[in-house]
């Protein structure tokens, strides 16, 4: 009687590290995003395009990560079972669709920095740059993904491993967009600096605001090992198994996007320490001036229970008065609040203004990021 045969196991492009980073950091983003929605809300701002942008960039990591768990799950994890012509004919595929949301989504994110800068610095050279930047951005985004839809004559020969026919040299391709993404990082975080330069402040605190700024500086690192675990799939260097440096690369792939959105929305968590410093302050300011109308108080209630031993009419003056310092107090409190409303509505209205305004105003970095004062008259 003849031994069962077992299924022969080959290599597959889905690993449980690529599995892992599929699942977990695009969970790390939508925090992000969501604590990035929540620190706007804490001062009542309204969503502007650099928070709908950061949406659209995190919809495309989820595309990304769903296209891998699909291919996971259809093929395996590590190993697969699938013949081998079918197995690369679904990897291919899978590669295919994951440059897709990965151009749309590099593109987007760079394009939300730009649209965050463009809401904190205001000048009409700045904004004028930015919408320069942005107009190649979105040349850039369209074009990447143009070329990978129609990588293929016919467009299915992308994913068939017996008749490739390619318009171009696709590996090249991915070395491009990997390296154009490096450049594009660089150009958008040295941006604002020429802005930054020109503050009227410490030098100290330019350094601090700049570093702000930088904290999306991971991203370029991310992008620049990409491009190396690329470059050694294009030379044959990643040691010998089939799929191994296509799975380094799919995992860079993963993480550049979603540790952009993180580094991107990092710059606006300074409102949720402001929200509650700002309540504090407020508390401090109330029972401030509670305590010293409480002391006048004090004085008056004193007074008046001399003046009830002697005179009836000099208490009814005391207690009128007593009332009137209650109402005084409760007027200070909503005066108070009042203030903050007109000067949060104010600084957005400024902001929002710019130069059209044609008079001198301020930038106010502190809106966004929850730091010390930093200003500059335009």
């Amino acid at each position: 009687m003849s031994q069962p045969t077992q299924s022969l196991r080959t290599q597959s492009l889905v690993t449980t590290s690529l599995l892992a980073v599929a699942i977990v950091f695009p969970i790390l983003a939508t925090a992000a995003v969501a604590l990035r929605f929540y620190a706007r809300s804490l001062k009542s701002q309204r969503l502007k395009v650099d928070d709908w942008t950061v949406v659209l960039s995190l919809v495309m990591c989820w595309a990304i990560s769903i296209n891998t768990l699909v291919a996971g799950g259809i093929a395996g994890i590590n190993t697969t079972t699938m013949n081998p012509i079918a197995a690369a004919t679904l990897f291919y595929k899978c590669l295919w669709i994951e440059g897709i949301p990965l151009g749309i989504g590099l593109a987007s994110i760079k394009i939300s920095i730009l649209f965050f800068y463009r809401r904190i610095f205001v000048t009409n050279s700045f904004k004028w740059s930015v919408n320069v930047m942005v107009a190649v951005l979105i040349g850039w985004g369209i074009s990447t993904v143009l070329v990978q839809i129609f990588a293929g004559d016919p467009i299915q020969s992308v994913w068939n491993p017996l008749v490739p026919k390619l318009r171009y040299d696709y590996a090249a391709f991915g070395l491009a967009l990997a390296g154009m993404s490096i450049v594009f990082d660089v150009i958008v975080l040295c941006f604002p600096l020429p802005v930054i330069r020109s503050l009227q402040m410490p030098t100290r605190r330019k350094v601090t605001v700049a570093g702000i700024f930088w904290l999306g500086a991971f991203c370029c690192i991310a992008a620049s090992i990409r491009f190396y675990t690329l470059y050694q799939s294009e030379q044959g260097e990643a040691g010998g198994k089939n799929y191994d440096a296509a799975t380094k690369g799919f995992i860079w792939s993963h993480i550049e996007p979603n540790c952009s959105i993180i580094a991107a929305c990092l710059p606006t968590f300074g409102n949720l320490l402001t929200g509650k410093q700002t309540i504090l302050s407020s508390f401090r300011s109330f029972f401030s001036i509670r305590s010293r109308f409480g002391s006048s108080n004090n004085k008056i209630n004193g007074g008046s229970e001399n003046s009830i031993l002697g005179n009836s009419n000099k208490s009814q003056n005391s207690r009128k008065a007593w009332q009137n310092l209650d109402k005084n107090v409760d007027n200070n409190s909503v005066e108070i609040t009042a203030q903050r409303q007109r000067a949060e509505s104010e600084g957005e209205e400024d902001l929002e203004a710019g130069m059209e305004m044609e008079r001198p105003m301020r930038i106010d970095v502190t809106r966004e990021f929850g730091s010390s004062g930093v200003s500059r008259v335009v």
